[in-house]
């Protein structure tokens, strides 16, 4: 790298040298300009020589980065040209200069050089392309030896900048962390996205001011944007993505289809990444102040589309205010897909009409829950078939019964009841 400019200087201080009172010199060195060449398309560096008196005459000194290679001065596309100036210039002066614009020269050459190896070890960064072998770590290893070298030898601030960053995602490239296995990676991405302060939820909603649909899940998309092997990691493994929640705050006759076309289309994404075997957590709350069919019927397709997943649900909240029964279409959905729930551990179901579901309407549908332990509900009879031996949390709004004997008889484990409110002499409607 300093061959060329040592070059360069050799040949100014030979011009210096040659300084006679009748026919003093010196050298400027300039690139011809060619169309087929890419180097020189470069923005060439000019150094104008200060005029030394009056009388004398300013040089300009012409090149180009391209031209700063081992082989610069063997360019047949370099020419060397003299050129005469005033006779009471100082030479002592001029060398000064010349080696003064040679440092500059190098200064900018060196900046090039460490910029290229920093985006060079930055991709390899973020692609995660880590020295594997002892052989390729030992290489790694000589050339942050190098860095740090040529960090020591550096005298210029913004030189040393440039290679303190080279040096930095060089030793990056070794640290620990690159060589934990794809398992223990994703257990610790799980503890950060639990810890968030959305838990890891990916939200679907559609906003209540500007009725617009938005998909958020800020844990998931900050820790997928840090490198590929991170993103790689959350986006194969089903579990980053069975925890969804559907919500909107208000739905009106103003809100369009094409709000409800993204929400399915964004959600299918989401099911198809959450896989067919891992448990999901689901939570799904839409209220309404002016419900008519037209303004909701693209609703219907995205919670038939929750219905198929009924098998997986680990966790359910369920959760409608309105007039039209949009829970009891998505129960009916499940109800015809599945009557077992083995992974069921947490259900809520609940609607503002404490009489939205007829009598018999749940069947056996929740009679086979072998897991589940904490059940709320808007509504429940005395004669609903639900399963509830593992119950340690049973919240009831209005229980429609007589007698509440024959509820607890079903709940031998239960720790915690809250009733809200009883209808009695309900059972004989049923």
């Amino acid at each position: 790298m300093f061959q060329p400019v040592v070059a360069l200087a050799a040949i100014v201080n030979a011009a210096i040298v040659d300084v006679t009172s009748e026919a003093p010199t010196t050298v400027v060195a300039s690139t011809e300009s060619s169309s087929t060449s890419t180097a020189n398309t470069r923005t060439p560096t000019r150094i104008l020589l200060p005029v030394v008196d009056s009388t004398a005459i300013t040089e300009t000194l012409v090149f180009t980065r391209a031209h700063l290679t081992d082989d610069a001065f063997e360019d047949p596309r370099i020419r060397y040209k003299r050129k005469r100036i005033n006779p009471k210039s100082r030479p002592e002066y001029c060398k000064k200069v010349m080696r003064a614009a040679m440092f500059d020269i190098h200064l900018e050459a060196s900046s090039d050089r460490f910029g290229k190896r920093y985006e060079e070890f930055l991709n390899k960064s973020r692609s995660n392309d880590i020295p594997k072998s002892s052989i390729e770590q030992s290489q790694l290893r000589a050339l942050i030896d190098e860095t740090r070298r040529d960090l020591e030898k550096c005298t210029n601030e913004i030189g040393c900048i440039d290679i303190a960053k080279v040096l930095e995602v060089q030793e990056s490239l070794l640290a620990p962390i690159r060589t934990l296995p794809t398992e223990v990676m994703c257990f610790i991405l799980h503890l950060v996205v639990s810890s968030g302060y959305h838990h890891g939820v990916i939200e679907l909603t559609v906003d209540a001011e500007d009725g617009e649909f938005e998909c958020k899940s800020e844990e998931i998309s900050l820790l997928s944007k840090v490198c590929s092997r991170w993103r790689e990691i959350i986006h194969s493994d089903p579990s980053f993505w069975s925890n969804i929640q559907l919500s909107g705050r208000v739905i009106t006759k103003f809100f369009l289809p094409a709000d409800f076309r993204a929400m399915s289309t964004c959600l299918e994404e989401v099911l198809l990444r959450s896989g067919t075997a891992v448990p999901m957590c689901l939570d799904v709350c839409f209220s309404s102040r002016s419900w008519c069919e037209s303004d909701t019927v693209g609703l219907f397709p995205i919670l038939d589309a929750l219905a198929e997943q009924a098998s997986r649900w680990r966790e359910a909240k369920l959760s409608f205010t309105g007039t039209k029964p949009h829970l009891v279409h998505m129960l009916e959905q499940v109800r015809s897909r599945t009557t077992k729930f083995p992974k069921l551990e947490n259900l809520r179901l609940y609607a503002t009409n404490f009489d939205v579901f007829d009598p018999g309407f749940f069947g056996t549908m929740f009679s086979h829950c072998p897991r589940l332990h904490t059940l709320e509900l808007s509504s429940f009879r005395s004669t609903d078939l639900f399963d509830l031996r593992h119950l340690t949390t049973l919240t009831i709004y209005t229980y429609f019964g007589s007698s509440f004997a024959a509820l607890l008889e079903k709940c031998p484990r239960l720790e915690f009841f809250k009733l809200d409110h009883s209808v009695t002499g309900s059972e004989s409607e049923s």
